[in-house]
């Protein structure tokens, strides 16, 4: 049992503390302001707190790529280049490998409440067309690895489900008819409720997600000159709206929700080589073309929305501001209103991403840091990562107040990480976790400070 026997006053930024515990003192800490200001985040006001939720135990990088509620969807790798979808449970933020049986990889990608959706490929898949290459299958969990459905369409190739919402889980593959580019598609639960949603005049379509009988996604063909033009659907594929704005060449819808799409428009069709567009422009439609808005802010020259929840937007831009490295970016409607996400990131971060937002603000996505390869080469290492919102940093027990209570709750589980028995994740304030010193500064540093400041 720990008990403070001692704390200082504070005086200015300084602050004396004294905490014992039955194995003897943990130390004295005695910081003036620059040292605090080191360790200190937006403390007294509104703010996000960082969580990165890559495990130690996984060997390779991880992505959060959905939200939905108090769950998370994403992947890890789990060796080699085999990836293993994964569901992240808050705030506890432990954690299920969805990998089933039969399968070498699988991803998540999308996820609504109690269900999470994307694919999966091996032996249960099909043949081994050589190297270890299986066709893959869209697949529909429900917090389990055992609970998977294999919604790959009768006598298709293969598909990926992109997006769940509402009883409807959307994607996209590729099959008879299909002249081997990819078709957007539509499920309610099963492979036999498959819906191909390609409309007339297009020879490629992919849907991204959906919400409320809607779904979003793009497609070219002959009706758009070949170009990528962002899709709104409402069950069929002669539903389809065309959101592509005017004054530009390409477009694409990666999400919808609270009758809101996002997604990204530009002139430069082509990709860079890691599959992304140059002179993107965060988009927000409200069902019509017309209705666009660009979210993109000044001094960004790429910029995607990827998300949307209760009137906020998230994705990424870059620009000169950046240093031309992606930063995860927060909209609530304008370009004007914009928040850079990567203000909350540690400082190893060099980028990062956000995929996705729930009704409460916490923002999903991932962080990218460089590290030596072991040959002196240096290679990005990609932890998926969590934004809360409305936290003040060192409030342990979220009363919006950082008092004693907190200092005790870090105290009693200092020197423990993710996974032991003792381990608290509210102490685990800096997100990375382990119970340290740096979480001690923090709650120090933040000491008094309420969320009313």
């Amino acid at each position: 049992m720990y008990a403070l026997c001692q704390a200082g006053l504070m005086t200015g930024w300084g602050v004396n503390v004294m905490i014992f515990s039955n194995r003897g003192l943990i130390g004295l800490l005695s910081m003036a302001a620059a040292g605090v200001l080191l360790v200190q985040t937006a403390v007294g006001a509104a703010s996000y707190q960082f969580f990165d939720l890559k495990d130690a135990d996984w060997p390779g990088d991880s992505w959060a790529g959905s939200i939905s509620g108090d769950q998370v969807g994403g992947t890890f790798i789990a060796g080699g280049s085999r990836g293993h979808a994964v569901l992240w449970t808050l705030p506890a933020r432990t954690w299920v490998d969805l990998n089933p049986g039969g399968f070498v990889e699988s991803w998540v990608y999308g996820n609504a409440p109690g269900e999470q959706v994307g694919y999966g490929a091996g032996p249960a898949t099909g043949p081994d067309a050589g190297g270890g290459v299986y066709p893959s299958h869209a697949l529909l969990w429900r917090d389990s690895a055992a609970s998977y459905v294999d919604l790959h369409p009768d006598g298709w190739d293969w598909s990926v489900a992109f997006g769940a919402g509402d009883g409807q889980q959307v994607g996209y593959g590729g099959g008879p008819g299909t002249a081997g580019k990819s078709h957007a598609l539509l499920w309610q639960g099963s492979s036999a409720s498959a819906v191909n949603l390609n409309p007339v005049g297009f020879t490629y379509s992919e849907a991204r997600a959906a919400a409320a009988g809607q779904q979003i996604g793009f497609g070219s063909g002959p009706a758009t000159q070949g170009f990528v033009h962002a899709l709104l659907w409402s069950g069929s594929a002669a539903s389809f709206v065309d959101l592509h704005p005017s004054g530009f060449v390409y477009s694409e819808a990666r999400f919808v929700r609270d009758g809101q799409q996002v997604g990204l428009a530009g002139q430069d069709s082509t990709k860079d080589p890691a599959g992304r567009y140059p002179d993107a422009r965060a988009i927000l439609w409200t069902g019509t073309a017309a209705s666009a808005v660009d979210l993109t802010p000044a001094g960004f020259t790429s910029c995607v929305a990827n998300g949307v929840a209760n009137g906020r937007q998230v994705g990424w831009g870059k620009g000169p501001d950046t240093q031309d490295n992606y930063h995860a970016l927060l909209w609530s409607g304008s370009a004007d209103s914009v928040v850079d996400l990567h203000q909350f990131v540690p400082d190893t971060f060099t980028s990062s991403y956000a995929s996705a937002i729930n009704a409460s603000g916490v923002i999903a996505g991932y962080v990218v840091v460089y590290v030596d390869n072991g040959t002196g080469q240096l290679r990005p290492k990609v932890h998926a990562g969590l934004w809360v919102p409305g936290l003040l940093t060192g409030d342990c027990d979220g009363d919006g107040v950082v008092t004693i209570f907190d200092v005790l709750i870090v105290v009693q589980a200092f020197g423990t990480a993710a996974g032991d028995a003792n381990y608290d994740a509210r102490a685990d304030i800096n997100g990375d976790g382990v119970c340290n010193i740096f979480d001690v500064l923090l709650v120090i540093s933040a000491f008094g400070s309420s969320t009313q400041q």
